[in-house]
């Protein structure tokens, strides 16, 4: 466009010399102060444009085309026929990112929004931060780039998760290996007389001892007590993702652990079994502990953990969180999910007595040697898609 107004500056110029009159000299003058009325233009509408992003941060299954919403504002008069967007995609997992232009004008006192996408084939997070924006006239001969305060500088992300996978495996109740609790399951009952769990009519085997004698007394109808059934925080569920290199069957092995910490989270939830989700964050430089109670806990965890997945060394959060743990902390059972595997890990694991029992789920080679029970630790190989296959004999 520069080169056509030039052109037709240099052609306007000629007639202006060889045409006497007043047309060739306003025709001139016209071309020779459009690049000033144009950016006079803009330079108005960039003080009263605003560009952001709509949505907050949201979670998606993998390979779902999640968009990012543009907002952009003009509440100039005038229109803005082109402007250039940069956005800066980064993704949490390889930490490479790119940048992609947007051209699109912005209409004058209007309110428009512009949907980007993003996708990723393994979980973690896409980010997405606009860079700069660039306003151009009608013709591109002058241009501007729109202040800083004008635009949204924080990152948004969205974030990939796994989908929700449906378990069937058996759940132990560990209340009964004495651990201590003060939550009580909604669904079944037990044995603990310092809470009750329902009432219902006497009938043929219930014990004398739980006989409701007060309510027996004013229904004259005999009532027994229903015990209720103390559910401990007895699983702990650790994950630790050793990376080196991004290479296609590590990529995999991240996917297995991801899915496997997922699942099974979500899965105790739903069975009404409270358990503590350990990682080490990498970012913060520090070990994350939280106790999930609902499938919302372990879907906040899982996101949170994808931010800082990958960590710098193998073992990392049990070299962390046995050195930290309290000398009472105790769990009915310690579930290890990991993508590397050494004598260190077994070390570390057998030598920590603060579990009953300990499985390791290693998303490694098929051909390794710590196939099988090892020192009491139960090793069980995990493939990415094939968690539920992979697991279905594990007793939690």
């Amino acid at each position: 466009m520069i080169f056509v107004y030039f052109l037709l500056l240099i052609v306007a110029f000629l007639f202006y010399i060889l045409y006497l009159g007043p047309i060739s000299y306003y025709l001139f003058f016209f071309l020779l102060v459009l690049p000033v009325f144009g950016f006079i233009r803009i330079l108005i509408s960039s003080r009263k444009t605003t560009v952001s992003f709509k949505s907050d941060s949201r979670v998606y299954p993998r390979g779902h085309d999640s968009p990012f919403m543009l907002r952009l504002e003009n509440r100039s008069p005038f229109l803005i026929s082109n402007a250039v967007i940069y956005i800066r995609y980064i993704n949490s997992l390889t930490n490479k990112g790119s940048i992609i232009k947007v051209v699109t004008p912005i209409y004058s006192n209007n309110v428009q929004l512009l949907r980007l996408s993003a996708t990723s084939d393994h979980y973690g997070s896409i980010s997405a931060k606009i860079e700069k924006i660039k306003l151009y006239d009608i013709m591109k001969l002058t241009r501007i780039r729109l202040s800083k305060k004008n635009f949204q500088s924080t990152p948004v992300s969205v974030t990939f998760i796994p989908e929700y996978i449906p378990l069937e495996n058996n759940v132990t109740n560990y209340a009964d290996y004495g651990l201590e609790s003060d939550r009580f399951s909604e669904h079944k009952q037990g044995d603990d007389p310092s809470e009750i769990f329902g009432i219902h009519e006497y009938q043929y085997g219930d014990k004398m001892s739980r006989i409701h004698w007060k309510l027996t007394a004013k229904t004259d109808t005999t009532y027994v007590k229903e015990y209720s059934l103390p559910i401990a925080n007895s699983i702990c569920l650790a994950a630790n993702v050793c990376m080196k290199n991004n290479t296609t069957a590590e990529l995999e092995k991240y996917d297995a652990v991801i899915e496997a910490f997922y699942a099974i989270g979500a899965y105790l939830s739903e069975s009404a079994c409270p358990h503590t989700m350990i990682w080490y964050d990498e970012i913060g430089k520090k070990l994350t502990e939280k106790l999930s109670q609902e499938i919302e806990d372990d879907t906040d965890s899982i996101r949170d953990y994808l931010k800082c997945a990958r960590s710098s060394e193998d073992n990392k959060v049990l070299t962390e969180y046995f050195a930290t743990a309290s000398e009472s902390t105790r769990f009915g059972h310690f579930i290890y999910i990991t993508n590397t595997l050494s004598d260190k890990t077994i070390e570390l694991i057998s030598s920590c007595e603060i579990a009953m029992r300990y499985t390791i789920l290693y998303s490694g080679d098929e051909n390794n040697s710590f196939e099988g029970t090892y020192d009491n630790i139960d090793i069980i190989s995990i493939r990415p898609s094939k968690i539920e296959s992979s697991i279905n004999e594990l007793l939690l």
